[in-house]
């Protein structure tokens, strides 16, 4: 449909769901990390004292170990998520004037709302492909990457965490940023059929982005808080406007 500024570009995944027990798989890797933890604990009050002392250890031990962010086996991790978990979603992304977006410029996405997680920011990632923007790393809560096992997966993702100094290094990279302004806290206003945006405190990522030069573009998920409150298979629409300079 055409626009005064341009045009606006509607892509959609194309091609048949994944097998559901592929996806199946998939999800459990990408988001069933926290549960498969907690769970490795428990078990390990019920077996025997030499085996059950073990689990922690190892979780300590995977905690600690280095990331190698190219390695061949994690590459095979990521793009079967990419392939399987995110191809699960109906997801339409909605691109207002892309001829505005200079591929050489990096952008910060703020994305909202976050609901339970921010699935609908998995979207705008390279290895989701529903994008035409190369370079996009997405910067999720720090949390996930002191979480055994979910920080490797979620690395070889192509995550980064949240913090300054990452935003700054990715930024400064010529790498574009998706992130969260309304984080976790946001969930505690999560109510069914209503979209709510936590950003009246949350300012430090547009300060940043005017520091670093670097355009915002405000990103909106619509069909999420349906998805997260209500569990329903409602069709999600993600629609991205580049900010306008006068």
């Amino acid at each position: 449909m055409g626009e005064k500024n341009g045009e606006r570009k509607e892509i959609a995944k194309a091609g048949k769901k994944p097998p559901l027990f592929k996806s199946v798989i998939a999800l459990f890797l990408w988001l069933g990390m926290v549960q498969f933890n907690l769970g490795l604990l428990v078990s390990a009050f019920f077996l025997p004292l030499r085996i059950g002392i073990l689990i922690p250890a190892l979780l300590v031990l995977l905690r600690l170990i280095p990331i190698n962010r190219n390695s061949k086996f994690g590459s095979k991790v990521a793009r079967f998520i990419a392939k399987n978990a995110y191809g699960y979603f109906p997801v339409t992304v909605h691109i207002e004037d892309e001829k505005a977006f200079d591929p050489d410029q990096a952008y910060v996405f703020g994305y909202e709302p976050h609901t339970i997680i921010g699935l609908g920011a998995w979207a705008l990632t390279d290895r989701a492909g529903y994008t035409p923007f190369p370079k996009i790393k997405f910067l999720a809560s720090s949390l996930a990457f002191n979480i055994p096992i979910m920080r490797h997966i979620w690395t070889w993702l192509g995550l980064f965490p949240v913090t300054r100094k990452s935003f700054v290094k990715q930024l400064s990279a010529g790498n574009s940023c998706i992130v969260v302004p309304g984080g976790m806290q946001e969930m505690l206003y999560l109510e069914p059929d209503s979209e709510v945006a936590f950003l009246k405190s949350r300012k430090g990522f547009v300060k940043l982005a005017i520091e670093m030069g670097c355009p915002l573009v405000p990103v909106f998920c619509f069909g999420q808080v349906s998805d997260s409150v209500s569990s329903t298979t409602e069709h999600c629409d993600w629609y991205t406007n580049p900010a306008q300079e006068e």
